[in-house]
Parts: C-alpha cells; sequence; structure tokens
C-alpha cells in the first residue's frame, strides 16, 4: 500500500485530540496498516488555512490513503469539504471516513457507489455547515442579550491586589524597581501596568475633581482676591504634588496661573 495519512483536526491549542487518535489506531489495527503518517492542526473547521493539511495536499498521489474520523474533521463548509474531496480523489487518491462507512472510496467503484457516497457526502457537508451556522447564531443571540442585561464580556477584569498602593507608591518614589513591585504583587507585568494605568487615570479624574470642589471661583481668577488665591493655590500645590501630577497637565498649568497671578496681584499692591 502507498502513503497513509491519519488527518486529525481540533478547533484550538485547548481541545484534546484524543478520541481521534485513538479511532486511528484501532483503524490501522483492523486493516493491518503499518507506519500512518498522522497529521494534527489545531485550528478552526470553518476554512482550509492549515498547515498539515495544505502539506498533505501537496503530497498525496496516485494509491494513498487519507483516513478521517468524521467529515466535519476536513470542514465545516460545505463548499469546502466538496473542493477538498474532489482535490484528493481527483489526485488518484482514496478517503475514508471512519464514523461513516459508507463514506470509503475504495469499496463500491462503480456509478451507483459513486451516486451513493456522493449523496452522503453532500448530506453530511450540509449538516456540517448547518450546525457551524447555527452555533454562531447562538452566540450572537447570546452576546445581545448579555449586553441587554449589563453583563461584562469577554475576559474578566483585572482586580487590585489588597498592597497594590503600598507597592505602587514605592516604585514611584524610587524605592525599589517595576520588576521588585511585579514581584510582591504576583502580578504579570501586563497585569501590573493595565493596573498602574487605571490607577492613575482615577487618581488624575479624582485630583480634578477634589480641586473643582474646593475652588468655588473655577477657572475666573480675576474674581479671587490674595487670600482666595494664596488658599487655592495651598490646596493646589497639595494635590498636585500628593498625586505626582505631571507639569505639561492641565491641572498644572491653571496652577501656574495661579501662582502668576498672585504674583501680579503682590507687586502691584507693592
Amino acid at each position: 500500500m502507498n502513503k497513509v495519512f491519519s488527518y486529525i483536526r481540533v478547533s484550538t491549542k485547548e481541545q484534546n485530540e484524543g478520541r481521534q487518535q485513538q479511532a486511528m489506531q484501532e483503524f490501522n489495527q483492523a486493516n493491518n496498516i503499518e507506519g500512518a503518517i498522522e497529521l494534527i492542526d489545531k485550528a478552526t473547521g470553518t476554512n482550509t488555512d492549515r498547515p498539515n493539511l495544505q502539506l498533505m495536499l501537496q503530497v498525496i498521489g496516485e494509491g494513498d490513503l487519507v483516513v478521517i474520523k468524521s467529515i466535519d474533521r476536513l470542514s465545516r463548509n460545505y463548499k469546502e469539504v466538496m473542493d477538498l474531496w474532489n482535490t484528493i480523489t481527483n489526485k488518484g487518491a482514496d478517503i475514508v471516513v471512519i464514523d461513516m462507512p459508507l463514506l470509503d472510496t475504495r469499496q463500491h467503484k462503480d456509478l451507483l457507489g459513486d451516486f451513493i457516497s456522493n449523496l452522503i457526502l453532500q448530506v453530511l457537508s450540509y449538516v456540517a455547515q448547518q450546525e457551524t451556522d447555527f452555533r454562531k447564531q447562538r452566540q450572537l443571540e447570546g452576546i445581545a442579550i448579555a449586553k441587554e442585561q449589563g453583563k461584562h464580556l469577554g475576559r474578566p477584569k483585572a482586580e487590585y491586589p489588597s498592597n497594590f498602593e503600598q507597592e505602587y507608591q514605592a516604585w514611584k518614589q524610587g524605592n525599589q524597581t517595576a520588576t521588585k513591585a511585579i514581584e510582591n504583587l504576583v502580578l504579570k507585568r501586563t497585569t501590573f501596568y493595565k493596573l498602574v494605568k487605571q490607577y492613575e487615570e482615577n487618581e488624575f479624574t479624582n485630583t480634578e475633581e477634589t480641586i473643582k470642589y474646593n475652588d468655588p471661583y473655577g477657572k475666573d481668577l480675576n474674581k479671587l482676591s490674595i487670600e482666595d488665591l494664596k488658599a487655592c493655590i495651598k490646596l493646589r500645590g497639595k494635590l498636585i504634588k500628593d498625586q505626582q501630577v505631571k507639569e505639561t497637565s492641565k491641572i498644572y498649568k491653571d496652577h501656574m496661573k495661579m501662582v502668576n497671578r498672585l504674583k501680579k496681584l503682590e507687586n502691584n499692591q507693592g
């Protein structure tokens, strides 16, 4: 016998191919096949862009045999199943579908056998395609319902460890490296910097809100007396220092406007 290809496909890296491998072993033993070439793809069945499938199609030839456990292992797309089936058989190779004994091109080589095999193939391919379409539809419906109910979709949000602020401040003040902070927090590096970004954005927002709450005159510096300016400058200065607000930020620039306004008023009085 020429080459025998045991083609196995699972949709994701987390799925186990063991069930298909066992079926292949049992088939090979029952048919006295030795040295079968096992090809495994861990990819979706909705397209044929799979490295081992493409490799098999390149090297397969006259008298070879392709064994699959079920038709959807070849593809879940109706047209692609038919195209792959024809590509393989047109090269003179045979195909066996373990779960459907009638789909065995080694048997029933006459016209009636071809007609029955093609009919079954078309029905099974159509069913595989429908299952994929139904699954996608259920996913879309589930997502729509979840959104209506206000549920969070995707990965769970990262939570702050109880000692985050302590480690964050130690890092920001230069008392330890980011690597040490990540180690103490038992976080992944990407998660650490994501939490840092969220933390700093929240602190920046809180700083803005605190300043607005304690500044009844808002941005109209002309309405502020010298005493009012001194009080606001003292408050803003403390918040800017505590929150480590950058000099390029709007809060810092507004603060400097107040400082310059105070200097002008004091100069005029002098």
